[in-house]
């Protein structure tokens, strides 16, 4: 072996990365079901709308969650911490992504796990933009 080039741990790579990914998932989830418990956030299934301000704690603990997963991907990376978190984070994001196409077109349910961000979106461009935000304010009825 040469001091130059070291072994690649590909296992070790791979473990770091996943158990930072579960980490951030199951912190996450549990920080979800304590607060839809305590009735910060809605019951399951129902609209988040009108809930700006869980919106907003959703998306700070959410963000302090993500960069401790990503600390903790570092932390047990054999080498290259920095690519191990930036690689974990771009596989987080392609999951939620895929999760909440797939929970909307399989359930039809608004996947506010996922991303408050992504929901909030979702649902302004839910409801047909201006003309329809319009009409929910002035309170009348499509034509």
């Amino acid at each position: 072996m040469s001091e130059t080039n070291p072994p690649r741990r590909v296992g070790r790579s791979i473990v770091a990365v996943l158990v930072g990914m579960v980490v951030g998932i199951v912190a996450t989830i549990g920080t979800d079901i304590v607060l839809r418990q305590i009735g910060v956030f809605p019951p399951w299934g129902a609209s988040m709308v009108g809930y700006d301000g869980a919106l907003g704690l959703a998306t700070l603990y959410r963000a302090i969650y993500g960069i401790a997963a990503s600390y903790i991907i570092a932390r047990l990376a054999p080498d290259r911490p920095m690519q191990h978190a930036l690689v974990g984070g771009f596989l987080g994001l392609v999951v939620a992504l895929w999760c909440r196409g797939y929970l909307e077109q399989r359930t039809g349910f608004r996947a506010s796990l996922v991303s408050p961000c992504a929901h909030r979106a979702s649902d302004a461009a839910g409801l047909g933009g201006r003309p329809t935000l319009r009409r929910a304010v002035e309170g009348t009825s499509p034509a």
